[in-house]
């Protein structure tokens, strides 16, 4: 517990500031138990005091809210959170921030159109630096005032092509703050002293219930209820086909840099005619050398240019060599023409 407290300006006494409440008891259980993971949130007290309750929520093994630590500050500013995370922080002994992700309740924006809402998921899904400029320049195109709005922030808070890598955590939603605060709602109207006892009492009652139902009804099993209905679910759907989006680098994701092209390289033209067939191994060329025979064309079919007849050329046409016989014996050469046996071959061709 931490207590802070300063002295009026009308008179010199004390007047109670901020009060700071963390126990023991959770620190080794968070630490050994829990995920490297909290959420930040303040709400307004109701009670006469007023001022603004700052808290401090993990989750425990089981998917549920883990309260850490919460305190009492009388306005909810940069100074008092502040005050807040350094007491946090030193009692968690967080030494390697980068180990550690937190997650705040940040002022939602309003944002009207389908199509403005619809860019700003695209530049928050944005997987590369070149995708993110790229998509920030669609986005000037629809909305130049929200775009400059957005140029404001880093980078880091706005799109995953800027986050880092280390941490692993798929809570996306600050529910955990949400639901802790609706348990003490009725506290919140109480004066200081006597909501930090109910919040106390709260507390302790929810870290015994469930000790005790993890002795009872999870010590046979080796994960938590809500782990096994998880683990159960995603085994129905590892059977099932799953489309996951991947990124391609393209041109429109190359970035530019300042630098000089290069030239292209020098090519020298060998000496000689270039040669046209491919250079072929030494077992291409064993298997051409043990084809002994040649590939006949399959359909085709020679024929006689002194005859006409098919089955046979020029050079073994009898026809033609007994016309070159009775020249050479002065008798009358047999005429140059079309036989029977032509026609009807044709004939077979066209019916075929």
């Amino acid at each position: 517990m931490k207590l802070a407290d300063k002295c009026s300006d009308e008179k010199d006494v004390q007047q109670f500031q901020r009060l700071y409440m963390y126990f023991f008891g959770v620190k080794e259980p968070f630490l050994v138990a829990c995920r490297p993971f909290f959420g930040l949130d303040g709400t307004f007290l109701k009670g006469d005091a007023r001022g603004v309750l700052l808290t401090a929520v993990g989750v425990d093994p089981n998917n549920g809210f883990f309260p850490i630590a919460y305190a009492a500050t009388e306005e909810e500013t940069k100074d008092s959170w502040m005050w807040f995370l350094n007491l946090l922080k030193e009692d968690l002994k967080i030494e390697k921030d980068y180990e550690w992700t937190i997650m705040n309740d940040k002022q939602k924006a309003s944002f009207k159109g389908t199509s403005l809402r619809h860019a700003l998921c695209v530049v928050a899904k944005a997987a590369t630096a070149a995708q993110f400029v790229l998509k920030m320049k669609e986005l000037v195109e629809i909305d130049e005032d929200t775009a400059k709005w957005l140029d404001d922030k880093p980078a880091s808070e706005l799109s995953r092509s800027h986050f880092r890598t280390f941490p692993k955590c798929d809570m996306l939603l600050n529910n955990i703050c949400e639901s802790f605060n609706s348990k003490i709602v009725d506290a919140r109207g109480e004066s200081i002293i006597k909501m930090m006892e109910k919040i106390r009492l709260y507390v302790m009652t929810r870290m015994k219930d469930n000790r005790d139902k993890a002795k009872q009804r999870w010590v046979r099993h080796k994960f938590t209820p809500k782990i096994m209905k998880r683990l159960k679910n995603n085994m129905g759907k590892s059977h099932s086909i799953v489309i996951y989006q991947v990124f391609l680098a393209g041109e429109q994701d190359w970035e530019d840099i300042d630098a000089t092209y290069p030239l292209p390289p020098s090519y020298k033209s060998a000496t000689g005619r270039p040669k046209k067939n491919i250079r072929k191994g030494e077992d291409e060329i064993q298997q051409i050398k043990g084809k002994t025979k040649k590939m006949r064309r399959t359909g085709h079919f020679n024929a006689c240019t002194f005859c006409h007849n098919r089955g046979h050329n020029i050079r073994s046409c009898n026809l033609r060599k007994e016309a070159q016989n009775a020249a050479s014996d002065g008798q009358e050469p047999v005429q140059q023409g079309y036989s029977k046996i032509f026609f009807i071959d044709l004939v077979f061709y066209f019916i075929l």
